[in-house]
């Protein structure tokens, strides 16, 4: 039997946060999304007035389980208010998921699904982002009695590096591979470096904004570094993880000048490729592929199980021959609502459409 306690206040958690961290370390799925570091500045941040609903189980006096919730409105539509629970990161958090001991997953998570539908039935579940070895899609697919539909999230690109990496360059083509070899060759002869560290110090930071924002402007497109709010998200999460295992930044500097920085997250023997910043006066160097590949290579060296370059299918990521993945999304419709049910087969409607138009623009490379 499992207490089940719900927090609307994120700082009511602080001592907590060990045990949190504990369970994301033994949770089936989980990633570095799902720390206490991450949600807490992620919820100081982007979560909006009255919206965090964070639920706690309790095993007598232990922690064995957390369901990292917000809850939205929304203005009518036709004849439905839209009311829905969410995950507390479903934005800027590429992976989302609750976080549970493997050993009480299917019953703690049923106690959760079981509180909600009981103190929040005028609302809905929509979870998305959930990773594809995560024990919830087992939970939701096989052991829930409400009416559900599974719906693919975003597509995800990776590349296994747990690999011999002769094997992995063997998919490239020689004209690839000699290119990239060139490009490599005349980066050396300006004194370049690529260097690896666990911290990324304040002035680095600024040099990763400020040459983000430079590139992106030059292309006329936005950059994540536009809004100040979501610098100030990565300046306190890069604080809280520098000297740590979880933070990796590598720099391309030339003749002692960074060039390119890349900001990524370690967790599970897993690389996330998060954000970075290049020189665009230097792109003719390919100098933001080429640090790509060092990174990649690096992965390779240190036995890494995978290099993830996380949401989104952007062109660039696919000359690297990377596996593609899709997330689960589940809309679960714990009132039992019959509009509810109508809202999510248009839903599904919608999203069978996208995947058709989606499929017949891929570009394969």
């Amino acid at each position: 039997m499992f207490i089940i306690k719900e927090t609307n206040n994120f700082e009511e958690l602080l001592s907590l946060k060990e045990e949190w961290n504990r369970i994301v370390e033994k949770s089936q799925g989980s990633t570095i999304f799902q720390t206490f570091e991450w949600l807490y500045n992620y919820s100081k941040h982007f979560s909006k007035k009255n919206s965090l609903l964070i639920l706690l189980a309790f095993s007598g006096d232990k922690l064995i389980g957390v369901a990292p919730l917000q809850k939205l409105k929304y203005n009518k539509i036709g004849i439905i208010s839209k009311k829905k629970i969410t995950f507390l990161g479903e934005i800027f958090s590429e992976y989302n998921d609750f976080i549970v001991y493997s050993e009480y997953f299917f019953s703690v998570i049923n106690s959760f699904i079981q509180y909600l539908s009981e103190y929040y039935s005028d609302y809905y579940l929509d979870l998305r982002d959930i990773p594809d070895q995560s024990l919830t899609n087992t939970f939701f697919l096989k052991h829930t009695r409400y009416f559900k539909i599974e719906l693919k999230s975003e597509v995800y690109l990776y590349i296994k590096t747990s690999r011999n990496i002769e094997d992995y360059l063997s998919e490239y083509s020689k004209k690839t591979i000699n290119t990239l070899k060139r490009k490599i060759n005349k980066l050396q002869k300006m004194n370049s470096e690529f260097v690896f560290c666990n911290y990324l110090n304040e002035n680095d930071l600024i040099k990763l904004i400020e040459l983000n924002l430079y590139r992106q402007n030059k292309k006329k497109l936005i950059s994540f570094f536009e809004d100040k709010n979501n610098i100030s998200f990565v300046q306190q999460i890069v604080k809280e993880y520098n000297n740590t295992s979880f933070l990796l930044s590598s720099q391309c500097q030339i003749n002692n000048e960074i060039k390119s920085i890349c900001l990524c997250f370690l967790f599970n023997n897993k690389l996330y490729f998060y954000l970075s910043g290049f020189d665009f006066e230097l792109q003719k160097y390919s100098l933001g592929m080429v640090h790509l590949h060092k990174i990649i290579e690096y992965c390779f060296n240190k036995k890494y199980d995978e290099f993830d370059f996380m949401r989104g299918s952007d062109d660039y990521k696919f000359r690297f021959h990377p596996e593609k993945r899709y997330l689960k999304r589940y809309l679960i419709n714990i009132n039992n609502s019959f509009f509810v049910t109508i809202h999510f087969i248009l839903i599904k409607l919608k999203n069978i459409f996208n995947e058709i138009i989606f499929k017949k623009n891929t570009v394969v490379f």
